[in-house]
């Protein structure tokens, strides 16, 4: 039924202990940690290539975890290895609740991190779970181009202002500007998810707007993690090689 999101919105995290990571070759990681919490910002951990320079950047990719009393990094931080491999720096975010996801923190947190040398913090992929994914979808209405790709786990782009009125549940408005076009879009959803229907609203309208949406639907399941599932993993990893 196209009833309110109340389960794809405020679920908390149910999660297998680690990701499908790909052993078949070693990488060699360094992890730093420092914060931008005194300019606002986000304590933070990035896992980044040892081999990365500035003549060779890794991308910053970003995770926004739910509305969990953990934060998630746990199930996120062994993807790292393979994400690494693919040309992309994992940052995740310290003892911050999802209420601290905003804009303005963000960006102070990226403005931190911008002389780190071998990382590439500008225009980031989000990689967002639940609530996560909805801060990341509210920035990007406003302001695409800030962002070079979104990966949206158990989170939906809904019609806030009709869902505050208590309205069914129906497709939130697409932004016009231009850069919508560059940022593509890898949606994640269970197939029993109530919020399902919203994506398959997403697949009819958004490439008429020219916007590069993949969604992947996980049979049999709800509003949960499923980036770790091994088809979605495969499927993410093929993904990332867009970029």
């Amino acid at each position: 039924m196209k009833k309110r999101l109340l389960i794809g919105l405020f679920a908390i995290c149910n999660c297998a202990l680690a990701a499908p990571v790909d052993s078949s070759a070693d990488v060699n990681i360094k992890i730093i940690e420092g914060s931008a919490a005194s300019q606002g910002g986000h304590k933070f951990r990035l896992h980044i290539s040892a081999k990365a320079t500035d003549e060779n950047p890794q991308r910053l990719m970003v995770w926004l975890h739910g509305r969990a009393k953990q934060s998630g990094n746990k199930y996120v931080e062994p993807m790292a290895k393979d994400f690494i491999k693919k040309g992309f720096a994992l940052m995740v975010f310290e003892k911050d609740s999802y209420m601290q996801w905003r804009q303005n923190k963000l960006l102070k947190t990226l403005e931190q991190v911008k002389n780190i040398a071998g990382l590439r913090p500008e225009k980031p992929i989000m990689l967002c779970y639940s609530l996560g994914g909805q801060t990341a979808i509210k920035m990007w209405r406003k302001d695409p181009g800030q962002f070079g790709g979104l990966v949206l786990n158990s989170a939906y782009p809904v019609d806030y202002k009709a869902r505050r009125e208590d309205k069914i549940e129906k497709l939130g408005k697409i932004p016009k500007q231009h850069a919508v076009k560059e940022v593509p879009i890898f949606a994640v959803v269970g197939a029993e998810d109530s919020g399902k229907f919203i994506w398959e609203e997403a697949e009819n309208e958004y490439p008429k707007h020219g916007i590069d949406l993949t969604v992947d639907y996980v049979p049999g399941e709800g509003h949960r993690f499923l980036l770790n599932e091994t088809n979605v993993y495969k499927n993410l990893l093929s993904w990332l090689d867009r970029f």
